[in-house]
């Protein structure tokens, strides 16, 4: 793999004449991911980037649609051979025999930091297919494809640790806290709190008692203490969140101006920029309203209220999947850094509820089982997005009872 972080690398071998403008174009593709969602990319900057015209995408590939679905193969292709070397690598390690209960939490770590690091086109590639994914029907067959091979690598390496019956759980972890890490806060913290993750994540597995994990404490402190919250029981404001919010559900960040946010909400220009100057401010306060309408809870961390069923006539599946583009978003530097604190420090709130309910966790105990709860539940929402409602509920409806039983094992 690259250590150059903006461009996937290219193959070596030599190609036929007609395959180079296609290979430039593909690689235009996975180079703009680094930095835009493919709403923000337009055939024009690809065209330029890969020193051809926007009609050369029409031309070696019928539309932007199919160049999306080749460049996501290749980066598919690129994950293949980074699997089988982390997995080479793992087999030359003189693993203990019952040993993988603990080196679940080391290994997984250190995965998710390189994806996050000197890999990080590739995981930024694999991302932006599961939001191409989620608002087109016809990506669904290739995010399949890519859950599959995510879901082999699972098995096959908690196989190698006798963990066989984690897979799915280490599978859905993995996913949903990778996308935590992508958003870059403070590196030694961040790095900190991923190792204080993983050794949960062990713990779950094993049946022990969950670690301690104060850097995790800390700067959710730090979150709680930055968090800005608009006064939501002024009328204007509440017209402006929401329509901050049906924005980012229905056509994502790129969705989110002023001028678009003032139309929907029936308000003036004016009066939008005067409250909210920045892009940035309607970012936070979509997500903010965002959160409201999914759990009920005020985004308030410091007085979250009770959780209810999510409200309004935007179907909860776009929200969610609005919430992953804002992720992504601050992944790339797109948005406020300090969101990257509220999203990765603050997550797990209402999830707390649950688990507070069935198990004995409370405390430290019971917020670091909610966060790594809520990675896990991430991920498994990620991997059903392309699957019916019914057939998606029936794996998240298990993969909830599956983590709730470990973690009231955890508490004793």
């Amino acid at each position: 793999m690259t250590n150059d972080k903006d461009d996937m690398p290219a193959p070596k071998t030599a190609m036929a004449d007609g395959e180079e403008p296609k290979h430039r174009l593909i690689q235009a593709v996975l180079s703009g991911w680094t930095q835009n969602g493919t709403s923000e990319l337009s055939a024009r900057a690809i065209g330029a980037k890969a020193g051809a015209s926007a009609s050369a995408i029409y031309y070696h590939f019928g539309d932007a649609e199919h160049l999306y679905e080749a460049a996501s193969r290749a980066a598919l292709a690129q994950a293949r051979s980074w699997c089988a070397a982390q997995e080479a690598r793992i087999a030359a390690l003189p693993l203990a025999t019952g040993c993988g209960g603990t080196a679940i939490g080391p290994i997984m770590a250190s995965l998710i930091d390189d994806l996050c690091g000197p890999d990080r086109a590739l995981a930024l590639a694999w991302r932006e297919t599961h939001l191409l994914a989620a608002r087109r029907a016809d990506f669904a067959p290739l995010w399949a494809e890519w859950v599959a091979l995510w879901r082999g690598f699972w098995l096959r390496l908690c196989r190698r640790l006798a963990i066989e019956t984690a897979a799915p759980l280490c599978h859905a972890f993995f996913d949903g806290e990778l996308c935590m890490h992508l958003m870059p806060w403070n590196r030694p913290g961040d790095r900190a709190c991923l190792d204080e993750m993983t050794r949960g994540l062990a713990a779950c597995i094993s049946g022990a008692p969950l670690p301690p994990a104060p850097w995790r404490a800390m700067l959710k402190r730090q979150a709680i203490e930055a968090t800005v919250v608009a006064d939501r029981s002024e009328a204007m404001i509440g017209e402006i969140g929401r329509a901050a919010a049906d924005l980012l559900a229905m056509g994502g960040i790129g969705a989110i101006t002023h001028r678009a946010v003032a139309e929907r909400a029936g308000l003036t220009l004016g009066t939008v920029s005067h409250r909210f100057k920045r892009a940035d401010d309607l970012l936070r306060l979509a997500y903010n309203e965002t959160y409201h309408i999914l759990t009920g809870l005020s985004p308030n961390p410091a007085h979250p209220g009770t959780p209810t069923a999510p409200a309004g006539s935007v179907p909860a599946r776009n929200r969610v999947g609005a919430i992953d583009e804002l992720m992504l978003a601050v992944a790339r530097g797109r948005a406020q850094p300090g969101l990257a604190l509220a999203l990765r420090y603050l997550r797990g709130r209402s999830s707390q509820f649950a688990i507070a309910d069935a198990t004995s966790l409370r405390g430290d105990a019971l917020d670091l089982g909610a966060a790594i709860y809520s990675s896990m539940m991430m991920g498994a929402l990620h991997h059903n997005v392309h699957r019916s409602e019914a057939d998606a509920a029936a794996e998240t409806q298990a993969a909830h009872d599956d983590m709730l039983a470990r973690l009231a094992r955890c508490g004793g």
